[in-house]
């Protein structure tokens, strides 16, 4: 709302269709809002996009708060139901890295007249503490958005620098809202906290005009010989296939190059576009390097915990299992995936 030039709290109370799980730190972001503007919250047993559909024809429901899978597979409701979600005005994503294109999606569909909103922010600081809202967000759909007035960020090198802008490295942050260290765990603090009280997030960012990207999680940055590839880079483009449905992208060992880049996707039902065709479409935007090996199909829902994160070292397993790599850029034909 201050980004907008609002008074956060003004306008008509919102109803708020809020499908995160309640111990997620999104929820109670989404509960205090929603609470603090007077508002109404529709809450699910379960996630099932259909039901969500009907709740929010039957409610009004004015705001959709949910992990990007949830918010993709509603849009993929309303796309095959014909549904205008004709009282929705917000659409929110958090708990995991969005795709580039979902807003994209969003606002071919709907135009300017549903918002969307996505961010960043973990346990440790209270919720979020970055946001990307409306315009902004659909012109820099790749990024998480501005710090709130109270927070600070810096990039920092492994030897906690601060880099310049536009060096990818370490997301710190600091705060009012930020934790004072972990309960009773004075050594997990102590390597929580950099020096002056940043926060070290395990996360990899950049940031460019005062705006922050968060590339990936440093411990799922692969390196294939000596260059460093982002998997949730990976996993925008492939989304943006219309025949992908979900994808993951992962490194496994490889003998030369010390790590192989591995997709592993499912795609859309009817859907028939090949394991080449998809390393083609990945090759078409980015770095050769960067193009997965092999592309693993599944016909299952890609594993995800609760709060809608990838469960990478699950998929590690299948896909080290699947065959070993030979190095050859083409890789080996690309091997159904059972059990993810």
């Amino acid at each position: 709302a201050l980004g907008r030039g609002a008074v956060p709290g003004m306008g008509p109370a919102p109803v708020s269709l809020m499908t995160f799980p309640f111990f997620h730190v999104a929820a109670f972001t989404s509960f205090y809002g929603v609470m603090a503007a007077g508002g109404t919250l529709v809450l699910m047993d379960k996630w099932d996009a259909d039901e969500a559909l009907r709740l929010i024809r039957v409610h009004g429901v004015t705001h959709f708060a949910g992990v990007p899978t949830t918010a993709l597979q509603l849009l993929d409701a309303a796309e095959r139901t014909g549904d205008g979600l004709a009282s929705l005005t917000l659409f929110s994503t958090g708990g995991a890295a969005a795709p580039p294109g979902l807003v994209g999606r969003l606002t071919a569909r709907y135009g300017e007249r549903i918002e969307p909103r996505n961010g960043y922010g973990l346990t440790e600081t209270g919720g979020g503490v970055l946001a990307n809202a409306g315009a902004d967000y659909r012109a820099h759909p790749g990024a998480v958005g501005r710090p709130t007035p109270v927070t600070e960020v810096r990039i920092t090198a492994a030897t906690g620098e601060a880099l310049p802008e536009g060096e990818v490295g370490e997301l710190w942050l600091r705060g009012q809202s930020l934790f004072r260290g972990y309960w009773r765990d004075a050594a997990a603090t102590d390597e929580a906290f950099g020096d002056g009280g940043w926060f070290r997030t395990g996360d990899l960012a950049v940031e460019r005009a005062g705006r922050v990207a968060v590339v990936d999680r440093i411990t799922d940055m692969v390196i294939r010989g000596g260059e460093n590839v982002y998997c949730v880079e990976v996993e925008g483009v492939l989304h943006d296939h219309p025949d992908v449905s979900d994808a993951a992208v992962l490194g496994i060992p490889h003998p030369v190059l010390g790590e192989e880049v591995v997709a592993v996707v499912r795609l859309r039902a009817g859907a028939t576009v090949t394991a080449g065709a998809l390393r083609d479409h990945v090759g078409g935007q980015l770095a050769a390097f960067k193009v997965p090996a092999r592309v693993l199909f599944t016909d299952e829902p890609l594993p995800r915990n609760a709060t809608g994160k990838l469960l990478k070292p699950r998929l590690r397993i299948l896909a080290e299992s699947a065959e070993p790599l030979t190095g050859a850029r083409l890789g080996p034909p690309a091997h159904p995936v059972t059990g993810a």
